[in-house]
């Protein structure tokens, strides 16, 4: 540990206690880790609460992240004067943790959230959405308006910018459609499939391209499921409209 770091973790100080997925690469995931060490490289204390995985089990992350996450889920706060950031969907808010000022970040895609996400974006003394549609969404399904803030995502500029080269992908047409989720029904893919197959034809220029995975096993193979899907609901030849990537 270099010496910034050892003064950083000598002494309690407020900071942020953010609990959240940072592992796994969800967007949940991503969006948390490019928060923690953010703050912490701005030498803000940050403590890490991780939920669901509490590793990287899948080799996602550089040994330098890997460790610096580590630090973080040791950092010393003092708690009462910190901020409070759980990042996850709503129904993993804890109401038993209390600090100077509570904050809940979640999202959801559909035009109303889930009954029992009400009382718990409540308890929050902010809850920050991502869009305007979430604004509206969530302020309809009860949640007061004085909560609510509009936080819009953020990204990794030193990673994702103009000038590189674009990401081979085979089977592509003239325009293409990207979708990239997890298999699920609230990400609405069974919506998505049958509007495509309703509004082109096999033979016209344009393809529709999932990057996507089983919530249930990330490593199970959708291609049989997917042409169950297109010949049964689309009413399509699959071996016309669906072509696996190499």
């Amino acid at each position: 540990m270099n010496a910034a770091l050892a003064q950083q973790f000598a002494a309690k100080r407020a900071g942020v206690y953010f609990r959240g997925l940072f592992y796994g690469g969800s967007g949940y995931a991503q969006e948390n880790l490019l928060i923690a060490l953010g703050l912490a490289a701005q030498g803000l204390p940050v403590r890490i609460d991780p939920l669901e995985q509490f590793q990287d089990a899948q080799s996602l992350l550089t040994p330098e992240t890997q460790i610096a996450l580590e630090y973080l889920k040791l950092q010393p706060l003092d708690f009462p004067n910190s901020i409070l950031l759980q990042e996850t969907p709503a129904d993993g808010f804890r109401l038993d943790l209390f600090a100077r000022h509570r904050v809940g970040r979640t999202m959801f895609e559909t035009d109303r959230i889930p009954h029992d996400w009400v009382d718990r974006c409540n308890a929050m003394d902010e809850v920050w959405v991502p869009s305007r549609f979430n604004l509206q969404t969530f302020a309809n399904s009860g949640v007061r308006e004085s909560k609510l803030r509009l936080m819009q995502q953020g990204e990794n500029t030193a990673l994702f910018h103009p000038g590189y080269d674009p990401l081979p992908i085979e089977h592509t047409r003239g325009f293409n459609f990207l979708s990239i989720f997890k298999w699920e029904k609230r990400k609405g893919p069974d919506v998505l499939l049958k509007a495509f197959c309703r509004e082109f034809k096999p033979d016209e220029d344009v393809a529709l391209i999932l990057r996507t995975y089983s919530m249930r096993n990330p490593e199970e193979d959708l291609l049989p499921f997917l042409t169950h899907f297109i010949e049964s609901q689309c009413k399509k030849s699959p071996c016309e409209t669906l072509k696996p990537a190499g």
